[in-house]
């Protein structure tokens, strides 16, 4: 447990100063924003394991940013959310966030940010300058909350959303961790099989001049490929890869991939569930930030990923524009569950959109996880199956002509 200063401003925009104790400089920070503090700095007190532990911290983290874009991102929007909360002015609040960054991109981005807003800039304008950090539904969320005059809720509004979409990707990682580990560890034994082993047990089935089974022949017609043409095959399939990469780059081969994606039966449900999510959230998000429905659906278009999905609701688009119902026309899509355009359809009825595709956006990002974890218990036990008897068999027909040598006839 280490004891930090701190230097902090209250909600009535009153500087304050003291200590806390907490174990981490990210510890510190959380329990200053339950007080309702916003840090202007903080610091350790200064004794030989405090000192040890600054010391660590500053090797190994940052004060305010914790690493990737998206961790900035987050801790950024939440801060700024909680400080305009609070009164305190825009352009003050980004000034203290950037103060309590250590040096790199993002501290540079959120000093700009600063600089442009004292000159008188709106935020909105500014954010549109870094679209590598800020999305467009991040921009248009602020620029709504611009002309509401409610910046601060909408900040937390996206903070919330920006967090919920990291859990879920670290719940994929992590999910598919175990898997590629399992995977990678028994293709460099079957390398090394191939490689090492193999090449040793040759020479004795030379010795002895014993015929071969037709196992044991494959496995030598195998390892004379790989010797003869191992490199062309390493070279091919980095090619055929790079060729996949440009074609699902190109519009036409995006779209066909992804359409093939989709067809794939112990894949697509998972798919639909999770773009359907990802798409009612951006929209359920933008919507409750002031965001206009046809912007909303342009924007959650654009921010799938997918473009079967981006067609279809860019039809949508132009069929609530002419007049229609976004039910409908997600309906004629035949792209999105019944239950997605059901909820959309009571949600167009009673003048509860926003709520309902929040909503399902939840449902179906706990049905997501559910699924996946299901897809992985059985897809693990399946894989280890596999790859054991691939292994099992390449060792089996290793033995063999060892076990048969004690029927020679000498």
């Amino acid at each position: 447990m280490a004891e930090f200063i701190y230097e902090a401003l209250t909600e009535n925009g009153e500087v304050t100063t003291g200590s806390i104790k907490a174990r981490s400089r990210k510890e510190a920070l959380e329990l200053l924003n339950d007080r309702r503090l916003y840090p202007v700095s903080l610091g350790y007190v200064h004794s030989k394991r405090n000192t040890e532990e600054e010391q660590r911290s500053k090797s190994t983290g940052l004060l305010f940013n914790y690493g990737n874009k998206q961790d900035n991102l987050i801790l950024f929007t939440r801060q700024l959310g909680n400080m305009l909360g609070a009164g305190i002015q825009l352009s003050e609040a980004v000034r203290v966030i950037g103060s309590l960054l250590n040096p790199g991109e993002f501290k540079d981005i959120v000093l700009i940010i600063y600089d442009l807003l004292k000159e008188g800039q709106e935020f909105s304008h500014i954010l549109e300058r870094f679209p590598r950090i800020f999305s467009s539904a991040y921009i248009n969320m602020i620029r709504a909350g611009e002309e509401s005059g409610s910046i601060g809720v909408v900040c937390r509004r996206i903070a919330g959303h920006l967090e919920e979409s990291r859990k879920l990707k670290r719940f994929v990682i992590s999910s598919l961790i175990y898997p590629v580990v399992l995977f990678c560890v028994s293709v460099i034994a079957i390398i090394v099989m191939f490689v090492f082993v193999l090449p040793r047990f040759l020479d004795i089935y030379r010795y002895y001049g014993h015929s071969l089974p037709w196992t044991t022949e494959l496995l030598l017609n195998i390892n004379r490929f790989l010797s003869d043409y191992g490199l062309y095959l390493i070279f091919f399939i980095i090619m055929c890869l790079v060729t996949i990469w440009f074609y699902y780059r190109s519009e036409g081969g995006k779209h066909h991939l992804d359409n093939l994606i989709l067809k794939v039966p112990l894949v697509k449900r998972l798919i639909l569930l999770l773009y359907t999510a990802r798409i009612a959230r951006n929209m359920g998000i933008m919507l409750e930030s002031g965001v206009p429905l046809l912007k909303a659906i342009d924007i959650a278009s654009s921010v799938t990923g997918n473009e079967i999905f981006h067609q279809a609701l860019q039809e949508a688009r132009q069929a609530v524009k002419k007049g229609g119902h976004l039910s409908g026309a997600l309906d004629r899509s035949g792209m999105f569950p019944e239950l997605f355009v059901y909820m959309v359809g009571v949600g167009e009825e009673t003048g509860k959109l926003t709520e309902m595709l929040l909503d399902v956006a939840r449902n179906f990002e706990e049905e997501y996880r559910e699924l996946l974890q299901r897809f992985m218990k059985l897809f693990e036990p399946l894989l280890i199956l596999f790859m054991g008897l691939v292994i099992g068999f390449i060792v089996i027909s290793m033995l063999l002509p060892i076990l048969g040598i004690n029927t020679i006839t000498f």
